[in-house]
């Protein structure tokens, strides 16, 4: 099983996120995968995943299966998701469902050799930090 989790470090913008480690970039936690597939598959997601800065949703993760070519297998389910009123959940869920199920076109460009280890997929959606 393969697990991401996403920072939205951007969307502080280049001024606030200076010191910060990685400023900008997905922070992956898994095992079996290189680091470049691993940034890779978790670009590929956020690029669709679009979170609004001004109507910050809690963090969720989320759960899918993929096929050897890298296509999304049933559904995306929800597994986790910060504390927050039951319809910031539903709508941060749906946003980052969307994500998964737009973002993967063709297939997900994952390595098939290692399709025992990415087949399942825990995904994390951090909230975007807030700003004052």
């Amino acid at each position: 099983m393969i697990r991401v989790a996403w920072l939205w470090l951007l969307l502080a913008g280049p001024g606030l996120a200076q010191g910060l480690p990685d400023a900008g970039r997905p922070t992956i936690s898994t095992g079996g995968l290189s680091p470049g597939v691993q940034a890779a598959f978790a670009v590929a997601v956020g690029a669709c995943h679009a979170p609004d800065p001004a109507l910050p949703l809690p963090g969720v993760t989320v759960a899918f299966a993929l096929t050897r070519d890298g296509r999304l297998q049933g559904e995306v389910t929800l597994r986790r998701a910060d504390p927050a009123p039951a319809s910031d959940i539903a709508q941060a869920f749906q946003r980052a469902r969307r994500a998964v199920i737009r973002c993967q076109g063709d297939g997900y460009d994952l390595p098939v050799a290692q399709y025992h280890i990415w087949r399942q997929v825990e995904l994390t959606f951090a909230a975007p930090p807030v700003l004052r």
